[in-house]
Parts: structure tokens; C-alpha cells; sequence
């Protein structure tokens, strides 16, 4: 998992996902599945705001994380590059 998410998957974020919480894109509770494709590494600021409701969370049809703002404004966290290995 944070081989595939380095960092924050939160747009723009650069905390190190060694440091983050591994969060359900899509929450369990509405029928998010425990799988890598639904999992990433959020920081506790960014799970904080998601689970506050401050931005919903979704994906787009590429799988890429994806926010947006109470204004209105969706953000994509583009795929991070294949490891070298």
C-alpha cells in the first residue's frame, strides 16, 4: 500500500504515508470493499476533514482518488509513477 501511495493521497498533500492512517476511499459503512483499490494513505488532517464531512471523497473511472470542496471544486490526486523495481 505505501509503495503503491508514497504520500498523502490527498490532492496536493505530501505527507509521507508512513506517517498517515490507511483509509477507505469509499467508507465501509456505504459499501466500500477492504481492497487495495479502495484503500490509501491519508493523513490524520485529511481523515479528519473526510470523516467530518469537509470533502467528499469518491473516485474517478481510472481509480484516482478524487475531492471536492464544499465550494464545489473537484480535485484528482493523479496515480503516483510505477516503483523502479
Amino acid at each position: 500500500m505505501r509503495i503503491k501511495n508514497p504520500t498523502c493521497i490527498h490532492p496536493g498533500c505530501n505527507r509521507s504515508s508512513w506517517s498517515c492512517e490507511i483509509d477507505h476511499i469509499i467508507p465501509w459503512v456505504h459499501g466500500g470493499e477492504t481492497s487495495l483499490t479502495n484503500l490509501g494513505p491519508r493523513c490524520k488532517r485529511h481523515h479528519m476533514m473526510k470523516t467530518e464531512g469537509h470533502w467528499s471523497i469518491g473516485q474517478d473511472d481510472a481509480g484516482a482518488p478524487n475531492v471536492t470542496s464544499l465550494g464545489g471544486e473537484t480535485y484528482v490526486e493523479p496515480p503516483e509513477p510505477p516503483p523502479p523495481f
